[in-house]
């Protein structure tokens, strides 16, 4: 947890006080400063989506259409069974 001003705050209080403040400075960056204004409007469509719905991470872990080896050597690397 973050603390401003001597104050407890929750991180989700600061991502929203972030995006008001990038939205405030979007309104006031002159249209000729074009880099910058992407560069605003990029992280306030990233704080915003992280606002709108937390991640929860990957909802599935390996490939979905792998075939899995059995028998004797199913740890092993393929190879002939022969190498001469």
């Amino acid at each position: 947890m973050d603390e401003l001003a001597g104050v407890h705050v929750a991180p989700l209080v600061i991502r929203c006080m972030a995006l008001d403040c990038l939205k405030e400075m979007l309104r006031t960056i002159p249209e000729c400063k074009g880099t910058e204004r992407i560069q605003a409007k990029s992280r306030i469509k990233q704080l915003s989506g992280e606002l709108a719905a937390p991640r929860k991470g990957p909802a599935q872990v390996g490939s979905a259409h792998s075939v899995h080896r059995e028998g004797r050597r199913a740890g092993q690397p393929h190879r002939p069974a022969e190498l001469g």
